[in-house]
């Protein structure tokens, strides 16, 4: 992850900054956080939404912005690509990549009910949720996400990553639920060359 040893920056410790950031944008008092947020609740999302843009520190038509992915992959991407690839010599790593888009935002936040929608059998996003869940709870119990006895899980075949493959899996819709190779090989192959690993015997890796 971008905050992992191979990261770019140190994780901070809160970002009170950027609610305190947007409370200026609607005129909010930050005189403490509890007041803050009662006056960000009663903002409308729409409106929320359309001024994200100006939490940005670079506007609009910024040369940098041309060059985001590239730019994303010097800060968060490649971070991800290593780390995946040094821990892999030590131990299992189960690589994936997330697509899937649901109708909403974990942006939701409203004063009595929960932080994102409950979703029902018959919701979209609710198999990617089941899968997710089940998933993440498998591998916390087991080490390994795959669980061929469980109805949501049987088509999984999560292998682990190896850096000769570059395998991931692909979590998207129902279609759109399998592994994979060469997760941004190309973008990834230039920052390989700018730091390349020290020359180790990469048959142990497999």
């Amino acid at each position: 992850m971008s905050a992992s040893a191979t990261g770019q920056w140190s994780p901070p410790q809160h970002q009170l900054e950027l609610a305190e950031k947007q409370a200026r944008l609607f005129n909010c008092t930050t005189a403490t956080p509890h007041e803050m947020v009662m006056c960000l609740q009663n903002v409308d999302a729409l409106e929320m939404g359309r001024r994200l843009p100006e939490m940005f520190e670079w506007g609009k038509g910024n040369p940098v912005l041309l060059w985001k992915p590239l730019f994303s992959d010097s800060t968060i991407g490649f971070s991800v690509h290593r780390f995946a690839e040094l821990t892999s010599r030590h131990s299992k790593v189960f690589y994936y990549k997330h697509t899937f888009r649901g109708r909403y935002s974990f942006f939701y936040y409203p004063e009595s009910k929960p932080y994102a929608p409950t979703f029902g059998q018959n919701d979209p996003e609710n198999l990617n949720v089941e899968r997710m869940t089940r998933m993440w709870t498998t591998f916390a119990e087991k080490g390994n996400p795959n669980d061929p006895t469980d109805e949501y899980l049987k088509v999984l075949k999560w292998t682990p990553y190896s850096p000769l493959l570059d395998n991931y899996l692909e979590i998207g819709n129902e279609e759109n639920f399998a592994m994979k190779q060469g997760l941004y090989a190309d973008r990834y192959s230039i920052w390989d060359e700018l730091f390349p690993l020290p020359v180790t015997n990469k048959s142990q890796h497999l």
